[in-house]
């Protein structure tokens, strides 16, 4: 999915769920006001040819991702009002919350930090205009460390490392059977 693409999804979710109060009762201490916010999840990983294993491991990361961004939301309370899917290879959920997203932001990103493979999350807040909500921090390179944002710009690895790179963390990790 591109990012234009995305954008459009992510607007679209926010203009039907500020719009139908048929799916829950908005209830804000904060002001009395309903906000929408979204949040996007996929995995940060070029396209690569995979063996079924590492679709396998893959798969059970993005998911134990997922389940990570879930629990937050349930820890702090916050009002899920629903969620979307896109993609098969590269698969993005969206996930629509009672919120304004600001918080998110920074509790999110300690989902990334705090997973040993978080470095290929890619998770974005957009608020109820449809703008991201503060930059997104980068995890570093999952190769050298560095800048990883810089690191995709530049092209300084290639596909066959980072699939290797992967390979070996996914096994280290445990997300082999």
């Amino acid at each position: 999915m591109t990012n234009q693409e995305r954008l459009i999804k992510v607007r679209q979710l926010i203009a039907f769920y500020k719009d139908d109060n048929r799916n829950f009762v908005p209830v804000d201490e904060r002001g009395g006001e309903h906000a929408v916010a979204v949040i996007v999840y996929r995995l940060d990983l070029p396209e690569l040819p995979l063996n079924r294993e590492q679709e396998r491991g893959v798969a059970k990361l993005y998911q134990e991702g997922l389940n990570r961004i879930h629990l937050t939301l349930f820890q702090l309370a916050m009002v899920q009002l629903g969620e979307a899917s896109a993609g098969r290879e590269n698969p993005e959920t969206f996930t629509v919350v009672d919120d304004r997203g600001e918080a998110l932001r920074g509790v999110l990103s300690g989902v990334i930090e705090t997973h040993p493979l978080g470095a290929v999350f890619d998770v974005s807040v957009y608020d109820d205009t449809g703008s991201e909500v503060m930059p997104r921090r980068q995890p570093p390179c999952i190769i050298c460390g560095g800048d990883r944002a810089e690191c995709k710009k530049q092209r300084r690895h290639g596909p066959e490392e980072i699939l290797s790179r992967l390979d070996a963390l996914l096994l280290a990790k445990g997300y082999y059977d």
